[in-house]
């Protein structure tokens, strides 16, 4: 009986054995695949390049996940739910001083949107590279508001023929609960000094007040006059063609037939109507050939910033750096993540 015992016991203490090398073996591989996610290796910049910029997600001034939870996002093929502000204003600015790129191309289709401001800080790094006298081209299957800020920026803006060029305004919708909570029997008592308090409101009314339509107004219209005035700049359109294109669209596309791409070329929007091989063949043009790839050449925007960074370790040393800190949304206590 004791043999027996000790024959279960023999194996039982193989398979433990075997379990722990196999959760060893689990975790150096996982070690290895997280180290060469995150480190990489310096890619190499061609004598004459065009800069590709792909925004993915939103662009903000703060990731908000951990840098391994990108690594393993990137790696698993989810792409970035977000790009940094910095990384692109950066590249972009090098980029104009920088003989080695020759062009820049914009590829908007992932690009979720941001802020004005954001959208401010981009389009003058972008305004910077191109008076440097180096070309800029964009190309997208549809444009929306915040893409199309950025594409308007360009020399050249291409869009797909069978794509469109969404511009709708800034508005603002609230949601009223006061009829709901008048059906649960439930009143609220809202103290307040002053106009314009309307944080609030939404629980004791049923529509907007004048006061909250006039500071919604207000801040909306400045808005979609910074708008307008940065598009029409960069384009050379007229004050009002944006407002113009925005409350025909419309009535437009009825009379264009559902072709919503020959809307924005007439509204002069773009420069030209083209599919993503005839985009590859116009930057081949500009750039010339890759003859590893059969397309133009490339470095992307994160290739750039991983080189630039390596060039500065070299050139600058250990020397002095400035710290930043960034300020953004709510200051809560105790530890927080990213973002």
């Amino acid at each position: 009986m004791s043999a027996i015992g000790g024959f279960f016991r023999g194996i039982w203490r193989g398979l433990d054995v075997l379990r722990r090398c196999l959760h060893l073996l689990l975790l150096l591989m996982l070690f290895g695949f997280v180290f060469g996610a995150l480190r990489g290796s310096i890619p190499k910049l061609p004598s004459k390049a065009a800069l590709v910029v792909h925004p993915q997600g939103q662009i903000v001034e703060q990731l908000a996940s951990d840098p391994i939870q990108r690594a393993f996002d990137e790696a698993s093929g989810q792409g970035q739910s977000q790009t940094l502000l910095w990384d692109l204003t950066e590249a972009i600015t090098a980029a104009a001083k920088d003989d080695r790129v020759t062009a820049l191309v914009l590829e908007l289709d992932d690009m979720d949107g941001a802020g004005q401001p954001t959208l401010a800080e981009v389009a003058a790094a972008i305004r910077k590279f191109r008076d440097a006298g180096k070309k800029v081209v964009a190309h997208a299957s549809n444009y929306s508001q915040s893409q199309y800020y950025l594409a308007a920026q360009a020399d050249e803006i291409y869009l797909d023929p069978f794509g469109m060029v969404l511009i709708e305004g800034f508005d603002r919708y609230r949601m009223y609960y006061k009829g709901l909570l008048d059906k649960l029997a439930i009143d609220m008592h809202l103290f307040r000094v002053g106009r314009f308090k309307s944080a609030a409101e939404p629980f004791v009314r049923t529509d907007m007040s004048a006061d909250d339509r006039e500071e919604s107004l207000a801040y909306l219209g400045g808005l979609w006059r910074g708008y307008q005035v940065s598009i029409s700049s960069a384009r050379s359109l007229p004050p009002d063609a944006l407002s113009t294109y925005a409350n025909g669209f419309v009535a437009a596309t009825k009379d264009a037939r559902g072709d919503t791409a020959q809307v924005a070329l007439k509204a002069g929007l773009v420069t030209g109507l083209l599919s993503a091989p005839e985009v590859e063949q116009r930057l081949i043009e500009l750039v010339g050939e890759d003859d590893s790839t059969n397309s133009y050449r490339t470095i992307t925007q994160a290739d750039y910033v991983r080189v630039l960074k390596a060039e500065r370790r070299i050139r600058d040393g250990a020397g002095q750096k400035v710290g930043v800190i960034i300020a953004s949304g709510e200051i809560l206590d105790g530890d927080q993540p990213p973002g």
